[in-house]
């Protein structure tokens, strides 16, 4: 990869570290709008049918979702700094003996942090519109899961499934290779 490719890559990644920041900063904002709304008690998990059967008090709810948006946004930024140190037969890529060779192994591992830069950010933006959903539940009358969750579920397997073919794609040999 170029050096040019290089640098494209890496200033293509600072989107989704702002996205990050924009997730931090929205549920920063959720919490100062919506816990003196909140009720004391919230319903915070649901049965197959999607009635609430585990609540939360109102402190706890907000303690678990800023630990758990920490360790999203620390979790995916962990595995792709710590990708540097790690012996080539540790990381899994498509090709891996064409993509790890020394020439070509910054430019992959480059790959790998965008591509998890990406999933990171739309992994905490979900998780934001869910508690943003969530919330509006407490907020209304009722204990029931309306239809608006399934969706959020099947969009994010559909969005996984799309980023496993995309980074499956970035891994292709190239046609002088094969």
């Amino acid at each position: 990869m170029t050096i040019r490719v290089m640098m494209d890559l890496r200033e293509a990644m600072v989107f989704p570290r702002l996205l990050f920041l924009f997730v931090a900063g929205f549920a920063y904002w959720q919490y100062a709008h919506y816990d003196a709304l909140l009720p004391d008690v919230v319903a915070t998990h649901f049965d197959g049918s999607g009635v609430a059967n585990g609540w939360q008090s109102r402190a706890g709810f907000w303690q678990f979702y800023g630990i758990f948006l920490f360790c999203i946004w620390f979790i995916f930024f962990l595995i792709g700094w710590s990708l540097k140190f790690m012996p080539s037969s540790l990381i899994n890529v498509p090709n891996r003996d064409y993509w790890l060779t020394n020439e070509r192994r910054e430019s992959c591992l480059a790959r790998v942090r965008f591509a998890l830069d990406w999933y990171g950010a739309a992994t905490a933006l979900w998780i934001l519109w869910m508690m943003q959903s969530l919330i509006q539940l407490n907020l209304s009358e009722s204990t029931q899961l309306g239809s608006m969750f399934l969706m959020q579920i099947v969009l994010m397997i559909v969005g996984t499934c799309i980023w496993v073919v995309w980074l499956l794609s970035m891994f292709r040999l190239p046609n002088s290779e094969r």
